[in-house]
């Protein structure tokens, strides 16, 4: 059995709440029950994550670096600031780093040597350098959950103070350089959407992209049954690109539609003081949701006026194969090549939204016919373990 070494920065278990980790987590568990490698898995744990751990009992071979939390650790959030400055970007943990060299060192010195290595996210992708010259003979695959500096660009343009645009500004062309060099050192690198793979193609990368769409939680077998006019929001909110967007919908677009037979409901673990201001009678901040079906199920639609962001967004994918019509822009529909009007309704501005909630607003046939459309689109676009044997298929075939 061939040796499969995986790094990676966050470290996967069963219901973790974040789709980067939910992505990983699946991808790991279902190559290793392949049979087709024996893995071992280097990764970084939080210690709020310590016990949630479930890779021994998945019979996966690991090594795991606890960490402290960084909140609570002010000289890790002061270097993080500077090391934003640097080719990196901050992306690159130079603490991590001599972490996983050292004990990579150590695995070689005792014999191990790994016909494949996985590097995954843009941070351990950086270390392939040094991790080259440990094993320099194994085939080196990178993930990509996202094109880190297209994120970056997006936080640039979002930001409206002069001086830290500018500083966006340095970081993003750093990091762009930094990432597509690191890429080019590759065997193969791996993306999760063909919009990535036409950026990374024009920006000059040579090394061969394989598309390996996101692990998502299908709903394809839920009826969608709207039984209100309430509007949904879905996503982490301690992430800026949730919150950010979710305040901005509140006081651009849905005090213009409110009504009294109609509610936002915003979903997601960790919402922040500056979220749970804004809600009233007509705005529930529900934070964590063990079970998002009956919302999916019952609601008219999901919004994602998304200001931040890059990759698929894995809330997208879910709210469509439950039949939810979405509307979204073009940061919440990147990478996913549905049809606007008759899969979900794509919104450039304010006045599209709201247009868009009010032909749903009193017409139950067209809710219908998107939901329709959505399903038979994620049925026939996104076969999750179709992609995952011929991921296996083309780590073999390096």
């Amino acid at each position: 059995m061939d040796k499969l070494l995986w790094i990676s920065e966050f470290v996967p278990y069963d219901n973790v709440d974040h789709a980067g980790g939910q992505n990983h987590n699946y991808h790991l568990k279902y190559i290793n029950n392949s049979g087709e490698f024996e893995i071992n898995l280097v990764s970084f744990s939080t210690t709020k994550e310590k016990d949630k751990l479930d890779l021994d009992k998945y019979k996966i071979k690991n090594h795991i670096f606890i960490k402290k939390d960084i909140e609570k650790n002010i000289f890790k959030k002061i270097q993080i600031k500077i090391n934003k400055l640097s080719n990196n970007a901050g992306f690159l943990d130079k603490g991590k780093e001599r972490e996983v060299i050292k004990y990579l060192n150590d695995l070689k010195n005792k014999g191990y040597y790994p016909k494949y290595i996985i590097l995954q996210w843009t941070g351990i992708i950086f270390m392939i350098d040094k991790i080259k010259r440990i094993f320099n003979d194994s085939k080196i695959i990178g993930i990509e959950e996202d094109v880190s500096f297209l994120a970056l660009l997006r936080k640039k343009e979002y930001e409206k103070h002069f001086i830290r645009k500018k500083l966006r500004d340095i970081q993003y062309n750093k990091l762009k350089k930094t990432e597509i060099k690191a890429l080019d050192k590759l065997d193969l690198v791996v993306v999760n959407n063909k919009k990535d793979e036409k950026l990374l193609l024009d920006n000059n990368l040579k090394k061969e992209i394989f598309c390996l769409p996101p692990f998502f939680h299908s709903y394809l077998e839920e009826k969608y049954e709207r039984k209100n006019n309430n509007i949904i929001f879905f996503g982490a909110m301690n992430r800026p690109e949730n919150y950010l967007s979710v305040i901005y919908f509140i006081k651009n677009i849905f005090i213009k539609i409110k009504k009294e037979n109609m509610k936002f409901i915003v979903i997601g673990s960790k919402p922040p003081l500056e979220l749970l201001n804004y809600q009233n009678e007509f705005i529930d901040i529900l934070g964590y949701v063990p079970d998002v079906s009956p919302f999916f199920r019952e609601s008219m639609c999901l919004v994602a006026p998304l200001v931040l962001g890059a990759g698929v967004k894995v809330k997208i994918l879910e709210a469509m194969s439950a039949g939810l019509p979405i509307i979204t822009n073009d940061i919440g529909i990147e990478g996913i090549d549905a049809k606007n009007e008759c899969e979900y309704f794509h919104a450039n501005n304010d006045d599209d939204y709201i247009n868009s909630i009010n032909d749903l607003l009193d017409n139950y046939k067209l809710s219908k016919e998107i939901s329709l459309n959505a399903k038979k689109f994620i049925k026939d676009n996104y076969d999750i373990k179709s992609n995952m044997d011929n991921f296996i298929l083309k780590i073999k075939g390096l």
